[in-house]
């Protein structure tokens, strides 16, 4: 919702967005018109850590190669390649909001060593 949508409405009070980011609403303009947003927050944070993971471990195993060649056919653990342990790795995080930190939790849960950035924290935070 951008100002000329926003400006339509002079009576609005508050916006209620249905999922975690308001990206898609000028907050600014709404702010100036004493306009209240609010959204779910947390809500899924728990469930897209847990399938950052998931998306991790399936590309650690390769599972993606080894599912090309079992679907032609064979399937030789050799063709895929080397698997590195995830306790010998890095991951770096690109944002500690609320899903980089528990993304980096659970990375840490499984001894592999965490690196982030996020430019609105504390370097010793992050």
């Amino acid at each position: 919702m951008k100002e000329n949508i926003l400006a339509k409405f002079p009576d609005l009070k508050g916006i209620a967005v249905n999922a975690t980011g308001i990206n898609t609403i000028d907050c600014e303009y709404a702010e100036k018109l004493g306009i209240a947003i609010r959204n779910l927050g947390a809500h899924s944070t728990e469930d897209v850590a847990n399938h950052t993971i998931a998306l991790l471990l399936a590309l650690n195993q390769k599972l993606f190669i080894h599912r090309k060649y079992i679907e032609a056919g064979f399937w030789s653990y050799q063709k895929a390649g080397e698997v590195k342990r995830l306790s010998s790795q890095t991951l770096a995080i690109f944002s500690l909001g609320r899903i980089g930190q528990a993304v980096a939790k659970r990375a840490k849960s499984f001894g592999m060593s965490v690196i982030a950035y996020d430019p609105f924290l504390p370097e010793e935070m992050a």
